[in-house]
This record gives C-alpha cells, structure tokens and sequence, in this order.
C-alpha cells in the first residue's frame, strides 16, 4: 500500500544542534511514522476547519507557543472561561511515531473535550524533530510545557499541584520519562521558566516502549531500522547505555507519582511485556500504580478513547487529582507518593493532644471515671463521669493562637503536627455538624481547627489530623446500635477531609478495641482516599494504611517500612502541673535515633487549658530547634543506617554521604564495622578535628575532647560513591534467644506486665511494677553463659530508677559490676568484660514503681 509523503522545508525546523540533513531523511522518518502508528500530523498543526465546539463553559486557544526554541514547540489548550476555580490538568502527548511530535487532529480534540467535560484542563502537545538523539529532545520539550502550564495557571483556572500527563506509543514513553525523571536533574526542558517545576502528579502510559533495552518488535533490532539509526544512532547491542538512559524503567525508583500503564493484548508494536515489566518495577519499589490489559486491543490511543477504559482513566486520575473547589489538596506534596516522601524527610513533628480535661491537668479521657465500652477491665479514672463530662461547659481557651502554635513548631525544627481531633472522651475540637459535644457548644464558641489549618496552610506547615475510634461518650457506641455510632464515626471523617481543606496525615488511634467491621473500615479508608487522595494514614486503622505508629519507644531499624514513634515531652499525653519536662538533650537523642532508625519522631505538648503552650514546654522545643539548626543536614531528607541505632548512637545517610551521631560518652574511641565504600573525607560538624582510620573490615572514630559536641557529636562521612548502596552493619546488640526473667513486683499481678517482657525483643512490651514501689529486683537467666561488655535498659517511664546495681552470679553469690545513679530513656553503660549467664538489675531507690521496656547485652564474639 502506497501514501503520498508531505513536503517538509527542513529550513523551518530549528533544533538545538545541526539542522535536518535532507528532505529524504525526513521522507525516511516520515514513512516509519507510517508504518509505526498512522500518518503523521505535522508539529504546527492547524486546528481542523469546522472544530467541534467545546463543552459549555469551556474555551480553545490554538497553536499556543510554549518556546521559541522551535516553532514545533506550540500547544492547543482547553480551559474554562471561569477560571476562578483551580482545576487538575492532563498534558495529551500526541502518538503517532518517535518523528511526528504532532498535536494531533480531531480526535485528539475531542478526547480533550471529554477530560474538560470531567473538570480537567486538557492541552495537546507539539516537540521538536531533530536528527540527532530524538528522546533527550522530545523530553525536554515535554518538561517545559509543563513548567509553561505552571508559570500560566492562573490564566488558565489551573492548579500547579495537579498536572498529570497522558500519551500513547512515543507519546506514553514520554509521559512515564516527564514521572521517573528527576525534575531540575535530567533532561530540564529549555526556553524559560527555571523557576517553575517540571514535576508531574500522575501518568498514564497507553501502549508504551519502556524499555528500549530490548526490541520493540520483530525485526527492530537491525542496524539499517530507522528507529535504530537515526534514534540511537546505530544497533541496540552496541548503544547498550544509551538504550538504558532512553527507558522509563531505569529511573524507576520509590516516591514516583502514581501511574496508570494501559496496554492492548494484541499489540504488534510493542510487546505488553514492557507494562508488565514496568509494573513489576514500580511494585518492588513500592510506587502506586495500576495496570490495565485491553482484551483485544491493538495498539495506539484508540483503546484508551473507548469506553469503559477511557472511564477508567479518568478514575484513576480522579483518585490522585480529584477536580473540586481550589485548596482541597495539600500545595506542597504532589500525590500521595510524594506526600510520603516529603513526610519521611520532614522527620520531625509535633504531636498536640488537648481538651477540657487539661483544666484539670490529669490525662486526657484515662482520668474519666466512666466504664470504657471494649475495655471493661481496666480500672477507672480518678475524675467522676458526671464531672468529666461537664469539664466542657467551663473550656474556653482565650489565649489560643494559631499562629503562634505553627510558629513555635517551627522554630523547634518541626514540618508537620498532629492535632487531636476527638479522643476517646468523645469531646471534638472541631465545629461537628453531628454533635453537640464539641468546641461550638464550649463557652469559646469556635471552631479553633479553622484556624489552626490555615495557619498551618499559610506557612507552608503539614497538617494532620488525630481522631479516635473509640468514642467512650457516644450513647450507641458498642451498642445493639452500634451501627449509628459507625455512621457517626464516616460522617465526622468526612467532615474533617471535607472542611478543612489540605490534609497531610489522617492519625487513628484505638484500632485494637474492635475489628475493621467494628469500624467500617473498607468504606471509610476509600472515603478517605477519594476526598484526600495525597492524604497518608496511619496504622491504627485496619486497611491501606502508609506508616507505623510505636508509642512511646523508638521503632526498630526497619528503613523499609516508613514508621514515625509517638512520645510525650512530658510525663503524659495531656498537660500536667508540674509535669517533668525531658530536656533537650534527651529529645534530641530520641530524634536521632528515630531517624538513624528510619523513622520519624513525632514529640506530643499538652497545651495549658488558656490555650498557651507552657513556658517551659516552649524552652526545650527552642533549644532542640537551635540544634537543628546546626546539625539538620544530618537528619532532614537521609534515610537511616548503615549503622542501625546501638548503646553509642545512630548513623543517617544522604547520597554519597554518611552522618555517624555519636552521643556523649562514647566519642574518646570507636570501632565500628567496615564499608564497602572509601572514605575520601570526614569532618565534625560542630568544628574541630576527627580522626577516622578506614582499614579492612573496620572503621576507627577518634573525636578529640575538644571537637566534641554532647549531647550528639556529629560526623560527616564523605564517600566514593552511594551510600544506600551499603549493606546495614550488626550491632551485636542483643538479648540472647531462650532469655527468661523474674522480677521482684508485678504491677496489679498482671501477665502483661511480667519480667519476661523486658527480654522478649518486642520494644512495645515491657516490665512494670507497681504505683508507689521504690526499690525493686530484676533477674536474667541466659541458656549458657555470654562475654559482654555494654548493657541497655530502656525505662519506660524515665527517669524513676535514682541508684541500681548490675550484678552477676558467681556461683551462688552475685557480684557487683557496675553502679549506678539514674538510668532514663535507651540507658547504656560499659564495663570490663564481663562473663556470665545469669545478671541481676537492683534498683535500689526510685521515686516511682521502675518499669523496663527492653534489656540488651553488647556481646563479645567467641574467638
């Protein structure tokens, strides 16, 4: 079958190298883009000559210059002509070959038309031809026309947190490389607007070449194809790196924008291998995607035109970029991928739990005296029902200032905070259309959470939001009308992700008291995911949830799974007079270990019940902020390790970087586990010299007195090449398997409470003994004996233990190795080698009953 070629000028055509050669390579380019999918478009395409009209309400500009780089670089665009609200946008990248970059025609026109019936902008785009590597161009003419549509959005009713980008064939490569491509790193788009972002929320490659490392079809891979020669300038076999640098599926890596991957099954072009391929990447880098194989289909934009797939991307797009009123969705994180991302180097939040209970500075809800529904055993609290529940009718926080809350988050080095909602008291900070017992029906008369959100809005500051599910108040609440208090619980959540625009966390807490059906749980997390969909939830919520939640104990090294540990500045959760404050130090040592651990940390106030954050709360979070004010490159945006969190700190990495944070007392000297990288520098950060000797399978770290920062002597490790390449490093710090415990009290002769958890490897367990007890004993029997020479306790409670003894048995008589005055949160000591399998903790003062969390032994390898 014979087609008559246009004639090009090639005079018309201005790239950023050598001008087009010939007609006849254009002719040549032109009859592949036949064969590949169709004739093609040229780049200027006018619009047709009786174009459809758009949607009512809804406008067309044609031929829209995005640069003046080339005059391919042009785009049609459809908006609406009300552009007060700000709507999501999809970037159309024509198909049609790798040598057309066309806009397209009437059908490309028309499937604009259904995204703007949707609530979408929808622009088509034109991208240069160059007869020279055509990706790296095609790319960074994708990537301006997004920074274009930014640097426009008001123009053009739209919101810049909200673009996604859709093609097919050539144009679905190019939409996966404008979502794996580093914005600012990688191929950047040139001819203006630096100052915009060229990131994108979402794509959706239809029928897509991902990985150009192997044939796109038989026959392909010969050197005289024109899709080899003039794309990769000669053989696949022998453009091995550029064939790699050329596919989607080498950038694959985690915190990707969502994808939708659409391929046909009957596609003769490019195998449906590739979608698979690329999904199964994305899936081990844990990426949100979904996959779409039309039965039947061939290949081409046409199968994602027809319905219902064209209604299943519009699904899809709508989960991540849902059109509604302006400031629904959080302006900073792009897509709930991102959000996670951003979380996860942000590291440090604050945890805000406050409500009428604070007048009578006891813990919020514990102290109600009520029966707790789902917890009937437990004792009561000290505050009479009828009391409690009246505490409301005298609240009225007068002194309460949004503002200066996020300010004082901030200046302690904060990026987020988590405000509570409704605790189990059922009382709701918030204006509930649903209830009475709320802030509204309080003698302060307003919804304080307006505030507080636009205040964080305003300064750029996560929002998150607490709620319990457990609501000891509501009359139908584990009830035969439970199913009252269910609709009750949906209609709040709703409330709360409807009326306070952008949200960045959703905080459950009570999980355990019921199962997913005693919360509805199926339905309320999809409620949730289509109100917010960039919102990330936590895990006390059966369901698709995005991070763990330890409560007052730092989370184990797991850099995997994102986790953020919960824990009071003070002694409990709401304000307390008196309360014992920890001091900086100790709480810049939590943050540490959080992040070295691959954590977040996440550090509760309780606000006084005028609405003030105490004096003295104020002071310590200003003096953790002035540490990270020096020393934040070794915690905000690394990861945690290689060195897991141990008895002498943690370690962080950021590219090709590692930060050793050495707390006081164990800087003088330091052995530590070889890298499989060089060190090519070190220096402490606070000033001063570090010596660090690299030799074999060991590191020495020697911090001179005089270069030593306590509480956190902070060394920067300078590498050859990636740190998260390297392999996390044994800490050899352990409890010893078959471990048991005895100890002298067992609080309320309870099971949970027994010796034996302090050494059952579970950081949430622990040993309690009773309110009021002031000397205790603890005893650890080992199955045969061990060499150690550092112990940890991680007391619960800290500081309770005043004076204590480590001893070891002798024979029948226990010795004593080691004194003590105090222990507190993640205690370590060192002591000569001691060898034995049975150990005595005596606490011999303590001003309350001692509890243990964790004990763990430095052991000594056998030579």
């Amino acid at each position: 079958m014979h087609k008559t070629l246009p004639e090009i000028d090639p005079d018309t055509i201005i790239t950023e190298g050598p001008k087009v050669r010939s007609t006849q390579l254009l002719r040549v380019a032109a009859l592949f883009a036949i064969l590949w999918g169709g004739a093609a478009a040229p780049a200027w395409t006018q619009p047709p000559e009786s174009p459809p009209p758009p949607p009512s309400g809804y406008a067309v500009d044609y031929d829209v210059p995005y640069s003046d780089v080339s005059v391919r670089q042009k785009l049609d665009i459809v908006y609406p002509k009300e552009t007060a609200k700000a709507c999501p946008a999809v970037i159309l990248i024509h198909s049609g070959g790798w040598y057309t970059g066309g806009k397209g025609g009437e059908s490309t026109l028309r499937q604009m038309y259904r995204f703007a019936e949707e609530g979408y902008v929808a622009l088509s785009i034109g991208y240069r031809l160059t007869d020279e590597a055509i990706f790296p161009a095609a790319v960074e003419d994708c990537k301006l026309a997004v920074r274009w549509l930014r640097a426009h959005a008001k123009e053009y009713g739209v919101d810049p947190t909200r673009i996604a980008a859709m093609g097919a064939s050539a144009g679905g490569h190019l939409s996966a490389m404008l979502a794996v491509t580093q914005p600012g790193v990688e191929l950047e788009g040139r001819g203006g607007y630096a100052e915009e972002s060229s990131a994108i929320q979402a794509a959706v490659p239809v029928c897509a070449p991902l990985d150009l490392r192997v044939p796109l079809s038989k026959g392909l891979a010969h050197a005289d194809d024109p899709l080899v020669v003039q794309f990769l300038g000669g053989p696949l076999a022998e453009k091995a790196e550029e064939a790699r640098r050329a596919s989607p599926l080498s950038y694959v890596r985690p915190g990707l924008p969502p994808m939708l991957l659409v391929h046909g099954s009957e596609d003769k072009r490019v195998d449906p291998g590739q979608t698979t391929r690329m999904a199964e990447a994305l899936g081990k880098a844990g990426c949100p995607y979904e996959v779409i194989i039309v039965e039947g289909g061939k290949h081409g934009m046409g199968i994602a035109r027809d319905e219902p797939v064209s209604s299943q991307i519009i699904a899809f797009l709508n989960r991540y970029l849902r059109p509604g009123e302006p400031g629904v969705l959080n302006v900073t994180p792009a897509g709930r991928a991102e959000t996670l991302r951003w979380w996860r180097d942000a590291k440090f939040g604050m945890f805000i739990h406050w409500g009428p209970a604070s007048i009578k500075g006891e813990e919020i809800s514990w102290s109600r005296g009520g029966v707790r529904p789902g917890l009937p055993d437990l004792p009561l609290g000290a505050i009479p029902i009828e009391e409690y529940d009246s505490l409301y009718r005298q609240f009225n926080p007068a002194e309460f200032n949004a503002e200066e809350w996020v300010q004082i988050a901030r200046d302690a080095g904060m990026k987020y905070l988590v405000f509570t909602t409704k605790h189990h008291d059922g009382f709701c900070m918030f204006d509930s259309q649903l209830t009475e017992y709320d802030i509204a029906a309080a003698p302060y008369a307003k919804d304080l959470l307006k505030d507080l959100a636009k205040a964080c809005h305003d300064k750029d500051f996560g929002l998150g939001l607490y709620y319990s599910l457990p609501d000891w108040h509501h009359p139908a609440y584990l009830t035969d009308r439970h199913e009252d208090y269910v609709t009750y619980l949906h209609g709040q959540i709703r409330e709360l992700c409807g009326n306070y625009g952008a949200v960045d966390v959703l905080w459950f807490d009570g999980k355990q008291q019921g199962t997913a059906e005693t919360w509805g749980s199926p339905a309320l997390v999809g409620m949730m995911r289509e109100l917010q969909p960039r919102m990330l939830i936590n895990d006390r919520i059966w369901g698709d949830t995005d991070f763990d939640t330890p409560e007052q104990v730092i989370g184990r090294f797991e850099p995997n799974r994102p986790w953020e540990s919960c824990i009071t500045l003070g002694q409990q959760w709401g304000w307390k007079p008196e309360d014992r404050i920890k001091p900086w130090e100790e709480c810049v040592q939590l943050l540490v270990r959080a992040a070295g651990g691959g954590g977040n940390l996440l550090l509760n106030v309780g606000p006084m019940p005028s609405g003030e954050i105490e004096a003295r709360q104020v002071k310590v979070l200003t003096e953790i902020g002035a540490w990270l004010t020096q020393y934040g490159e070794s915690i905000y945006g690394t990861r945690g390790g290689p060195y897991p969190p141990t008895y002498w700190g943690a370690s962080t990495h950021r590219e090709n970087t590692i930060y050793l944070h050495v707390f006081e007392g164990w800087e003088s000297a330091l052995e530590l586990p070889g890298l499989e990288r060089t060190v090519v520098a070190s220096e402490a950060l606070g000033g001063g010299a570090v010596e660090v000797r690299q030799d074999g399978d060991r590191i020495t770290l020697q911090v001179p007195e005089g270069s030593r920062c306590p509480p956190d002597t902070v060394v920067r490790l300078t590498l050859d090449g990636d740190a998260a390449t390297i392999a996390p490093k044994p800490t050899n710090m352990a409890m010893p398997e078959g471990a048991t415990a005895s100890g002298s009290n067992v609080r309320r002769g309870e099971a949970k409470y027994t010796a034996d958890k302090a050494v059952d490897a579970d950081p949430m367990s622990r040993w309690a003994t009773d309110d009021g007890e002031h000397s205790a004993w603890m005893e650890i029997r080992l199955p045969k004996p061990i060499t150690f020479d550092v112990m940890m306790i991680d007391e619960a409670f800290g500081p309770r233990v005043e004076a204590f003894a480590l001893q070891a048995k002798d024979g029948t008589e226990w010795k004593t190795f080691y004194e003590g005055s105090s222990m507190g949160r993640n205690w370590a000591g060192r002591f000569p080698p001691v060898t034995a399998s049975e150990i005595r903790i005596e606490i011999v003062k303590a001003n309350d009953g001692p509890t243990f969390r964790d004990v763990l032994f430095h052991v000594i390898p056998e030579k």
